[in-house]
């Protein structure tokens, strides 16, 4: 993984299975835009209140964890990127990721 500037992303790469994220694959989510990583530790994306009521709106979502789960994925990159296409993807950043893991747990991961 690159640098981690929100001090989050070490303590969530535990939750990521074998084959669901990469070296490349793993970005905190500071690190994409550089005038955001420059200078002191910033805080965490997961800590927003934007991101705090995407989770609850995931979670009011009926069905189960993984249907939550991939709600707020989506959630996450249409409002940090648009809509973004047929078969177009992007990274989620590893504490982002976790977040989402543990606030809807399941035991097995695929995509994102």
């Amino acid at each position: 993984m690159a640098e981690c500037y929100c001090l989050r992303c070490d303590a969530n790469l535990e939750l990521g299975t074998a084959g669901s994220s990469t070296a490349e694959g793993d970005v905190c989510c500071r690190s994409r835009n550089g005038a955001d990583a420059i200078g002191d530790l910033v805080e965490c994306e997961t800590g927003a209140g934007w991101f705090i009521e995407l989770l609850k709106q995931a979670g009011a979502v009926d069905g189960a964890a993984a249907k939550k789960r991939k709600m707020a994925y989506k959630e996450y990159v249409a409002l940090k990127h648009g809509t973004l296409g047929y078969k177009v993807r992007v990274n989620i950043p590893t504490c982002v990721k976790g977040v989402i893991r543990s606030t809807f747990p399941d035991k097995n991961y695929i995509g994102f």
